[in-house]
């Protein structure tokens, strides 16, 4: 909005006290970008200028940030391996010639991330597998050449929405309000203290609506999900520019004791049982492999499954182990 108004002196405040104003400052781009920007002379257009300027071809940092944050989802690392510094403290690009490459497609493109993202999944390097070579292991121990693909954990809201897929469970449904989804008690009562009120994290009492994709879930600073901090999940305190990967043993705890994983391994086996009629056993157990591991079980897999279901072993304990397989949590 214009209310053609001339622009306010900005000053330097003492102590960011907006009543003790020090010297005046006029407006300007960062010093270490400012080459090719002019400021326009009028009070009028100085943002439309800067915005102009900051998607044109005189400053090609714009295009190198976008397509590293692109390549670093898909391929777990970006060429430069601190995204939010591309100073002189930041990483240097582990190919700048590949990252210039595709910023300046990217811009000609017309800055279309979809095209973009299509040409890195259809290339050779990102179809690599994760197989290991040891002359390139001892040449480049960490990868950064790209000579296989880097193994990805699931993240943590993938993960969820992962197993709600597999347990046929998940609530599709786009868009609305936040989902608040059920707090084990234990952690409820460390988190709200006995001096506050009851009902501080109402939850939604249909199951359908909790069941919706890890998106929607409420991200609230002081509450941390348990199976979602488990995973690595970031906090909405501090600014997250790459996920850490860790792997300790709450995370097997959680994949295997929390209510959530036991409600939907339940489910997987309702599942099975409801879809297979004829050849039970052989159908609930292919079938099993096929929702989890997106593959059939392999006649060693099929016997073991056999004799443990044969031995007194449930359906729900069978999908249960099957979710916390690592072929599961991790990308294949």
């Amino acid at each position: 909005m214009n209310s053609g108004d001339p622009a306010p002196q900005a000053h330097i405040l003492r102590m960011g006290d907006p009543k003790d104003p020090l010297e005046a400052v006029d407006p300007a781009a960062p010093r270490i970008v400012r080459a090719g920007f002019q400021l326009p002379v009028s009070d009028t257009g100085r943002r439309t200028a800067f915005a102009e300027w900051l998607v044109s071809k005189d400053n090609p940092l714009t295009a190198r940030v976008m397509v590293n944050r692109i390549w670093q989802l898909r391929m777990g690392v970006g060429l430069v391996k601190t995204p939010n510094d591309f100073g002189i403290m930041g990483g240097h690009p582990s190919n700048q010639a590949l990252l210039d490459a595709l910023a300046a497609e990217f811009r000609d493109m017309g800055w279309n991330m979809k095209a973009l993202d299509r040409q890195i999944l259809l290339s050779d390097t990102y179809r690599q597998s994760t197989t290991g070579n040891p002359a390139a292991e001892k040449a480049d121990p960490e990868n950064r050449l790209l000579w296989r693909m880097n193994r990805k954990r699931l993240d943590a809201e993938a993960l969820r929405d992962a197993v709600l897929v597999a347990a046929g469970t998940l609530n599709q449904k786009v868009g609305g309000s936040p989902v608040r989804i059920p707090i084990e008690p234990e952690v409820y009562d460390l988190i709200f203290t006995e001096y506050e009120r009851d009902g501080l994290w109402p939850v939604s009492p249909d199951k359908n609506v909790q069941n919706r994709r890890g998106i929607y879930l409420l991200n609230k600073r002081g509450v941390r999900l348990p199976l979602m901090s488990a995973f690595d999940q970031p906090d909405a305190i501090t600014s997250c520019p790459v996920r850490p990967v860790s792997t300790h043993a709450l995370q097997a705890l959680s994949l295997f004791n929390s209510d959530f994983m036991q409600e939907q391994s339940m489910a997987l086996a309702k599942n099975l049982e409801k879809q297979c009629k004829s050849d039970a056993r052989a159908c609930q157990i292919q079938t099993a492999w096929t929702r989890t591991l997106s593959r059939a079980a392999t006649p060693k897999e099929l016997a073991m499954a056999r004799k443990f279901l044969a031995a007194g072993g449930t359906l729900q304990e069978m999908s249960l182990a099957l979710l916390n397989r690592n072929e599961f949590v991790y990308v294949p």
